[in-house]
């Protein structure tokens, strides 16, 4: 079995909660996969000019979170 996580990237901010965000694909042997929505659990905010720039030097020294 595969499971992967499909949307369109960088998620932009606000997010509200609620808001579709991607997809969740599930692939087995022999079967049809199965697509069903992703959605936001919770609102996020976005962050101020210096926030951004802190988050932009981090992902680019240390990369995406493994969350």
């Amino acid at each position: 079995m595969k499971v992967s996580v499909k949307y369109l990237g960088p998620i932009s901010t606000p997010i509200v909660k609620g808001q579709k965000i991607g997809s969740l694909v599930i692939n087995g042997t022999g079967t049809l996969p199965i697509t069903k929505p992703l959605f936001a659990a919770e609102d996020i905010g976005q962050l101020n000019f210096i926030g951004r720039i802190v988050s932009a030097i981090s992902y680019i020294i240390f990369g995406a979170p493994e969350n």
